[in-house]
């Protein structure tokens, strides 16, 4: 039996819908995620959400779309009902007093999608939901309207014909909407143009000025969440190991999660550990690896590579770029600098920049998981002990004075990953165990805590805190430490004896 939609939980978008439908957003917004992120599914959470509140609402999938008319007919059928308030010929003749430089084309130009913007206006007028008088109360007078444009960017629609659309037809259909008196507040005119990258599109981003969101994976709570709704006859010990398996299994990604689900169940549900034993590579080969080969194929070319490789790498500055490119562990662009690169790798929307930090929280950890699959067990240690080297300079400058809990955390975070190959045996992960607590954590707490000197307690006990609450945040660290070194069943052991090691 498959998952209902309605079963598979809308459970970790609740902040990202309240941004948009707060009534001081943004008017215009985009809405960017790789395939399989539930982007379609919000931007529907987002026109039920709307409809609510009382806005009339439309909503069109550019997929099924060929040209602009396709747009626009499938648009009015979703506000109106149907086309009847649009004049039957209006897809096919010039409006009456506004004529077009030789009427309707099957290419929009600027002068037909002003002209649009006017029928449209002219339709939602006649429908007569926005004339009420602004002093008085009527529950058919609706409260604005919410335009949503889906997978813009993976359609037959040519993106300069999207540019045009976009440009021209919605801030005329605002400007003919603003006559009436209603539609002179804020917040009554709403449009969100969702696609896989199309924040990184020159020609969607330069049509109007959008906010941009950018939906990211599930994390581990979310995924429990998920279990408990969807399998709420297994016990809760079962279903903290299947979210973390699930976890681990696809990155986070959701559509992933709800297929192995699907698996999990039509194989007949059962223990966890075994299913997870016996189908892991059936789960890779069947279900992941084809939404990691469309995030692949979202990734510009000329950076595939460097994000493969750099998928080993949590966070990043530019120096560590530069450590890279100067011992040739990545390549870019002839000429191009270690600033350029960064520039393109933020340009892309799938990492971001915060300060002088850049990361990637939205396809690391499937791209990730592919280069696992596809490396041998010396190589993929070979690049996470490069990048534990990295980190371990940099706690060992004594001109590095801030940030220094971060590198910390990426130490003990590479420490674990480089034997991820090494966990799938439960004498392995015991051993494993035993040299991360005895071993790694010493050293990387002392390394840590250099630039103090032993008879200053009271800043070790400080700096012991601020590494503490940085762990306290990173969710993906607890996990990793709890799944890799996991005894017979998942459990925040080992996350418990590291806080106490740390505090020492």
């Amino acid at each position: 039996m498959l998952i209902q939609e309605g079963l598979f939980p809308f459970v970790n978008r609740q902040n990202e819908l309240s941004e948009i439908l707060d009534n001081s957003a943004p008017p215009y917004y985009l809405i960017a995620a790789p395939s399989g992120y539930g982007k379609t599914r919000f931007v529907k959470a987002l026109k039920e959400k709307f409809e609510k509140q009382d806005y009339i609402c439309g909503y069109v999938s550019f997929k099924e779309a060929k040209t602009y008319l396709d747009v626009l007919q499938a648009l009015a059928k979703d506000l109106f009902g149907d086309t009847l308030l649009i004049d039957e010929d209006a897809f096919v003749q010039p409006l009456p007093g506004k004529p077009m430089a030789a009427g309707i084309k099957l290419e929009l130009d600027q002068n037909q999608a002003d002209s649009w913007g006017y029928r449209f206006q002219d339709a939602l007028r006649r429908l007569g939901k926005f004339e009420l008088p602004e002093s008085e109360t009527d529950n058919g007078r609706k409260a604005g309207i919410a335009l949503m444009f889906d997978d813009v960017d993976n359609g037959s629609l040519p993106l300069p014909q999207v540019e045009i659309l976009l440009k021209y037809f919605i801030p005329s259909l605002q400007r003919n909407l603003a006559v009436l008196k209603f539609f002179t507040n804020k917040g009554r005119f709403r449009v969100i143009v969702a696609g896989r990258y199309i924040s990184t599109k020159a020609e969607v981003k330069r049509s109007l000025t959008f906010a941009t969101m950018t939906l990211k994976p599930f994390t581990l709570n979310v995924i429990t969440q998920a279990v408990q709704n969807v399998l709420p006859e297994v016990n809760s010990q079962e279903q903290e190991q299947i979210s973390a398996h699930l976890m681990y299994l696809t990155g986070g990604h959701p559509e992933c999660i709800k297929k192995v689900l699907d698996f999990y169940r039509t194989d007949g549900g059962g223990n966890a550990e075994e299913f997870i034993r016996f189908k892991s590579d059936e789960i890779w080969n069947n279900i992941v690896l084809a939404e990691v080969e469309e995030i692949r194929a979202g990734i510009p070319k000329r950076l595939l590579k460097t994000f493969e490789y750099l998928s080993i790498y949590r966070v990043f500055n530019v120096s560590i770029l530069n450590n890279l490119l100067e011992n040739n562990k990545i390549k870019y662009k002839k000429g191009g600098d270690v600033h350029g690169l960064g520039d393109e790798l933020t340009g892309t929307h799938l990492y971001s920049r915060k300060k002088r930090i850049i990361k990637d929280a939205i396809t690391r950890r499937l791209i990730l998981l592919n280069v696992f699959h596809n490396s041998t067990p010396v190589a993929f240690k070979a690049r996470s002990e490069t990048a534990f080297e990295i980190y371990k300079k940099l706690l060992q400058d004594p001109k590095v004075s801030t940030g220094r809990e971060l590198w910390a955390v990426e130490c003990l975070y590479q420490a674990l990953q480089m034997d991820v190959f090494e966990i799938n045996t439960l004498e392995k992960r015991h051993q494993k165990a035993q040299e991360f607590m005895n071993e790694v954590v010493r050293e990387v707490r002392n390394l840590y805590l250099s630039n103090i000197q032993d008879d200053e307690p009271d800043l070790i006990e400080d700096e012991i805190g601020v590494l503490l609450e940085v762990l306290n945040e990173d969710w993906e660290f607890e996990f990793v430490l709890n799944y890799f070194l996991r005894d017979k069943l998942y459990s925040d052991a080992p996350y418990q004896q590291l806080i106490k090691l740390l505090k020492g």
